[in-house]
């Protein structure tokens, strides 16, 4: 159980038979956002079961995608689709099946610490006009930096998830603001963390999970958790995995495998 309603920002699916095809307790579309140009956001990946989103994710390299560690958690790497290239979730695209799925060794299922996984297609992603890795950073986000969020997740509530990739501009805040927000409850925000706010309406929400927040070309964050309300961050920030806090890892667990 979690420490309090918190609700990762995937999409679960049921077969015919009600049976759940993907793992975790979920709840974050983008809220408010705009549709993403044809395209533009060629580093973009969708998660896939069985043809269907659940996560998001992100082209670093040409063998690599990295996402959220709660994306694939406990999840085989070849029970799952890597679609690249598209800007539309019903658009063909280029599908790839993973070689490999490592999780980063302290990811804490119950707290969502260290919430980062990389995923290896051994045989390489064709990059072309639509499909290109982003960059990793080589310093850290500040406070007030505005940030490029973009993904499929729900645009409301519970509601359906858009077909075309969405976009919206998020502003990081502060550690210690983000701990004052969630003071109330025992969640742990750490320093590993990029929380986020937005206009009210606008922000994570299911289906975002894994995916990308950019500034300047490079990967600042992979959305992570939320509350159960999508779209209330000047009350509740959006929760983010810093990815500048994990470079070295993802560099030397690339290296090794």
């Amino acid at each position: 159980m979690f420490l309090f309603e918190v609700y990762v920002f995937l999409v679960l699916f049921y077969s015919s038979s009600g049976l759940k095809l993907a793992i975790a307790s979920a709840d974050p579309k983008i809220l408010g956002g705009d549709d993403a140009p044809d395209g533009a956001i060629k580093y973009q990946v969708s998660l896939q079961n069985v043809g269907s989103h659940f996560c998001g994710g992100s082209i670093i390299d040409k063998k690599w995608v990295v996402t959220a560690a709660h994306c694939t958690y406990n999840r085989p790497a070849q029970s799952f689709k890597v679609a690249v290239g598209i800007n539309k979730l019903s658009d063909e695209g280029q599908k790839y099946t993973p070689d490999k799925v490592i999780v980063h060794e302290k990811f804490d299922e119950k707290l969502f610490t260290n919430d980062i996984s990389l995923v290896k297609i051994e045989s390489g992603i064709e990059l072309n006009d639509r499909v290109n890795p982003v960059g990793l950073p080589t310093t850290n986000i500040n406070p007030g930096d505005t940030l490029v969020l973009t993904g499929w997740g729900r645009i409301s509530n519970d509601g359906p998830l858009p077909n075309k990739l969405q976009i919206v501009e998020v502003t990081a805040i502060t550690t210690n603001q983000c701990k004052k927000k969630y003071s109330f409850y025992k969640q742990p925000i750490t320093p590993k963390h990029l929380c986020t706010r937005a206009p009210p309406r606008e922000g994570s929400c299911q289906g975002d999970s894994g995916g990308p927040l950019v500034r300047n070309g490079t990967l600042a964050a992979l959305v992570s958790w939320g509350t159960r309300n999508c779209g209330h961050s000047l009350v509740s920030p959006d929760v983010n995995t810093r990815v500048y806090s994990f470079v070295n890892w993802m560099k030397d667990t690339m290296k090794k495998n």
